[in-house]
């Protein structure tokens, strides 16, 4: 069962809402209670594309696609880092940098 994310201090304030599911993908990755991170940040992900905040996007697919590489489903983490390299470039984004080694490490040149 997923947990329900603590309230945010003003009803309806989604902002709030995919920054507290993204903390706690954060805190279950670094649990490794893989199966509860990879669903709070995708619950974070989609609050975060329908207020259409890309930076947040970029981040939380990187964090998503660290927590997939380890469960060992390469394939599904190497395609979350290619969407968040994309939008890392986008915005010109020095994080980007980060995400591309990511990418160059797991072998998914394909993606490019």
């Amino acid at each position: 069962m997923r947990p329900s994310p603590p309230p945010a201090p003003r009803a309806g304030h989604r902002y709030g809402q995919a920054a507290t599911w993204h903390s706690i993908g954060y805190a279950h990755h670094y649990l490794r209670h893989h199966p509860e991170a990879i669903a709070a940040y995708r619950s974070s992900l989609a609050l975060y594309r329908e207020l259409g905040s890309r930076y947040d996007q970029a981040v939380t697919l990187d964090h998503l696609g660290d927590t997939l590489h380890a469960t060992h489903d390469d394939t599904a983490a190497a395609e979350c880092w290619h969407e968040s390299l994309a939008i890392l470039e986008q915005l010109r984004h020095p994080n980007a940098a980060d995400v591309r080694v990511k990418l160059d490490l797991s072998g998914s040149r394909l993606f490019h």
